[in-house]
């Protein structure tokens, strides 16, 4: 990554903040807000209400449980995942 030949990195998160890292203070990730925000969804065959209902359920758990901040943490701001590849 480090050419020397680039003045910017623009990419998808969490790639900026670990080249960043490991650059030795050459690269700084910027603190901005998103340039762009992603629209993920699922696809689920239409009327079938019930399983609608399972999912939507299912993300608001999850979400009160804190299990996606822990995914956010675990993937984006630690590399703990590394010694996995």
């Amino acid at each position: 990554m480090l050419a020397g030949n680039s003045h910017i990195l623009l990419a998808a998160d969490p790639l900026p903040a670990f080249e960043a890292e490991a650059s030795n203070g050459i690269l700084t990730k910027l603190k901005t807000p998103p340039l762009a925000k992603q629209p993920i969804s699922f696809a689920i065959r239409k009327g079938d209400y019930d399983f609608m209902n399972v999912l939507n359920s299912w993300i608001y758990v999850v979400s009160e449980e804190g299990w996606f901040e822990e995914r956010i943490a675990y993937w984006f701001n630690s590399k703990k995942w590394e010694s996995q590849l």
